[in-house]
């Protein structure tokens, strides 16, 4: 008789341990969906020839040849009582059932665990037409960020209101540096600046623990820590998915005076690696500031980390 796991037992495939946590309540499900969708394969999926098999779909020991993992484990698996596998094998899975993006995705959440950085798809790039939005956008200022908060793509308003530009490369224009460091964002959010770090350092926390940091990210954590107002936040251990702030607030830029604004950010569907931040005016007053900084900053398109490191499984 297998023995069932018990909440924070040690168990998994001998090759990957990892601990079971309270998500492994969704590991039946996980089976089923396993098993639904071992059955619409093709035999010839396994054995690369063509079949005269007349009974639908792989064996289970056809499934585990190809994940490489035994039958019995398979099984397991397939019934719920394996434990939560390991993201190597989740993987090996979701390539052997052909699965589209959001059903590897859906695998993972059923475990419990965070899709790899390095199976993750269409990070390099962003959608054309959202692309296209962002830099054409009037009136509205509008910066793409990645998870790690550094500013991958904006449009000329949101370039005259943080100097995004002015800065030579990713790691001096990410916004924990640039919150930590730099005199004009500190002014710019004034009464604010003290949320506005927790937040931006919560969304960099979460970034930075679920996934494999990429070295742009690990030299800001290192160069973050040497901070005093870095360290407590980050020993709070507070997290965040954006930086949204609840309107209308007041900011200054020095080209236009004070605006009065609203912010929202946006995660474009399917996506977990970048976000949108729009900054919208409240009255004609803040839209004329606006359209007046248009004229001053440059919009840049989306350009993807050049610094990425392949994700340890481990």
């Amino acid at each position: 008789m297998v023995k069932r796991p018990r909440l924070g037992e040690i168990v998994d495939d001998p090759a990957e341990p990892v601990s079971v946590t309270a998500a492994a309540a969704n590991l039946k499900e996980l089976g089923a969906f396993v098993r639904a969708r071992r059955a619409l394969l093709r035999p010839e999926s396994a054995s690369g020839r063509a079949s005269r098999r007349k009974t639908p779909g792989l064996r289970r020991e056809e499934l585990a040849s190809l994940v490489g993992i035994s039958s019995s484990w398979c099984a397991r698996i397939e019934t719920g009582r394996a434990g939560v596998p390991s993201r190597a094998t989740l993987h090996a899975i979701t390539q052997a059932l052909n699965l589209e993006p959001t059903e590897s995705r859906h695998v993972f959440e059923l475990a419990g665990q965070s899709m790899p950085r390095s199976f993750q798809r269409d990070e390099a790039d962003l959608s054309p037409t959202l692309e296209y939005a962002v830099l054409n956008l009037k009136g509205v200022a509008a910066t793409v960020f990645d998870r790690y908060a550094t500013p991958r793509c904006w449009n000329a308003i949101a370039d005259a209101m943080f100097r995004w530009s002015s800065h030579a490369d990713d790691f001096q224009r990410n916004a924990v540096v640039l919150g930590l460091t730099n005199e004009y964002y500190q002014d710019f959010f004034g009464a604010d600046y003290e949320r506005m770090a927790q937040a931006v350092i919560g969304m960099f926390r979460r970034g930075f623990t679920t996934a494999e940091p990429t070295l742009l990210a690990r030299r800001v954590f290192e160069f973050g820590m040497g901070y005093p107002l870095f360290r407590s936040i980050w020993n709070q251990a507070i997290v965040a998915d954006d930086f949204t702030e609840l309107g209308p607030f007041v900011r200054s830029v020095p080209e236009v005076g004070e605006l009065r604004l609203n912010y929202v950010d946006v995660i474009p569907a399917g996506r977990r690696d970048v976000f949108v931040r729009l900054i919208s005016p409240v009255d004609q007053d803040a839209l004329q500031k606006l359209l007046q900084l248009e004229s001053i900053g440059s919009a840049r398109p989306f350009a993807a980390s050049t610094d990425e490191i392949p994700c340890r499984l481990s």
